[in-house]
């Protein structure tokens, strides 16, 4: 199994630079990643920031490319479950997935709220205001 960095989930998710997406596609065709490929959370939601904060992707069509990762054959997401619970979540809230992932990254961990400043993530059951 191999692990990817953020800027090739991009390349595979948006085409933006067709030199680099022709050898990544090559890479895979070679069998590079007959293993297995890992995105973990960190490349994800900075991928999902990206998305929506620099290139103003829209929020429908980010799901969509999740939900296509988490349909990809070969391709893993780490702690999958939990993805797919802050993507439900992130689908219909106004804060970022981030928040959506943290809320249920600390639910996991036992955590019976997440302290915040953020007012969009105040909307979310999961968070608190600082007292």
């Amino acid at each position: 199994m191999i692990g990817i960095d953020t800027n090739v989930l991009l390349r595979l998710l948006i085409r933006d630079d067709e030199v680099q997406f022709a050898r990544l596609v090559a890479h895979i065709e070679a069998g590079a990643w007959a293993g297995g490929v890992v995105v973990n959370l960190v490349v994800l939601v900075e991928a999902v920031w990206v998305l929506t904060k620099q290139l103003r992707r829209p929020k429908p069509e980010v799901i969509g490319f999740i939900e296509d990762l988490l349909a990809t054959d070969g391709l893993s997401l780490q702690q999958e479950s939990l993805v797919v619970r802050a993507l439900a979540i992130w689908r219909t809230a106004k804060c970022d997935f981030a928040d959506c992932l943290i809320a249920e990254l600390d639910r996991e961990a036992g955590a019976t709220t997440t302290l915040t400043y953020d007012e969009d993530a105040l909307l979310l059951p999961a968070f608190s205001p600082v007292p």
